[in-house]
């Protein structure tokens, strides 16, 4: 591939939002090529993923398949990234914004495909005991919520009525961590809670790099099958890029598509926040399973 010239620093946080795309349309296997860049980047594609797997669409920037981003040097991931989260790859007509205009709120699709009704649920991961999210859910939807955070003690904080808190944290695995946190993968806290069977209407994620040990089991486990948006804080670290761009792109397959994104003015210099909505489950699932 031909060398891009871009400098930039070596993790990018990004925040990710997911609405689930309903279509009858299968994507091909694991290894789907869909890549638009120059005409020779795409001949590189075809030549190492083979013709069957090659898919390009004109109106979306897509990641390639795992044996492309597996030849990629680190700056020419870095464009692929830069270039795949300022996609649109879905249309939301009708957003709000759910807490602060600065860092902590997050923007909600409200289509008719998308909106919490009757009984929705909420899971918020990541809080430092700042509910200005949840509250505004409470406000204008009334979901049931459930924030977790094991970062600090419970004691002497007040939390807001009608959110339910837990000191436990999210991974992909069960565990206490080297902090001592207890930690849980989402499909135990989601039996633990008796929600199995429940569509989580709004998944926020906001876990400092965590992100990349729970999305791979959270994809592999199909819990994200009954969850409808997804905000997430993607934190790009150039030492990793490989395995987290094969970890978006999965997630594309999975169905999320992003209608939306922003920069975190509260983000260090030279690392960038950009929230992304998806709407989640696979791509097989009918508007009726919510």
């Amino acid at each position: 591939m031909k060398k891009h010239q871009l400098i930039l620093p070596s993790i990018f946080c990004s925040v990710f939002s997911f609405v689930y795309f309903f279509t009858s349309e299968k994507l091909k296997g694991k290894d789907n090529c869909v890549y638009n860049m120059k005409d020779d980047d795409k001949k590189f594609i075809k030549k190492t993923c083979g013709d069957d797997d090659l898919k390009h669409n004109n109106d979306l920037y897509l990641i390639p398949c795992d044996k492309v981003i597996d030849t990629m040097s680190a700056d020419d991931l870095d464009v692929v990234y830069w270039k795949y989260v300022n996609t649109i790859q879905v249309l939301c007509h009708n957003q709000m914004r759910f807490g602060n205009v600065e860092d902590g709120g997050k923007e909600i699709c409200l289509d008719e495909l998308y909106i919490p009704k009757q009984h929705c649920l909420v899971y918020s991961f990541g809080s430092n005991f700042r509910f200005d999210f949840e509250e505004a859910v409470i406000r204008h939807i009334n979901c049931e919520i459930h924030t977790f955070d094991p970062s600090k003690p419970i004691q002497g904080r007040t939390i807001p009525s009608g959110i339910n808190f837990h000191l436990l944290g999210l991974a992909g695995e069960n565990s206490i961590n080297n902090k001592g946190w207890e930690m849980k993968t989402l499909s135990t806290l989601k039996k633990l809670l008796n929600h199995t069977e429940r569509v989580i209407d709004i998944l926020k994620i906001d876990i400092e790099s965590g992100e990349w040990d729970t999305l791979p089991e959270m994809l592999e486990s199909g819990v994200l099958e009954r969850v409808k948006q997804l905000s997430i804080e993607i934190h790009y670290d150039k030492a990793r890029g490989k395995h987290q761009m094969k970890t978006l792109r999965k997630l594309y397959e999975a169905g999320f598509r992003i209608f939306m994104q922003e920069h975190n003015p509260k983000g260090p210099r030279g690392i960038y926040e950009k929230p992304f909505f998806f709407n989640f489950g696979k791509t097989s699932m009918k508007i009726n399973d919510f």
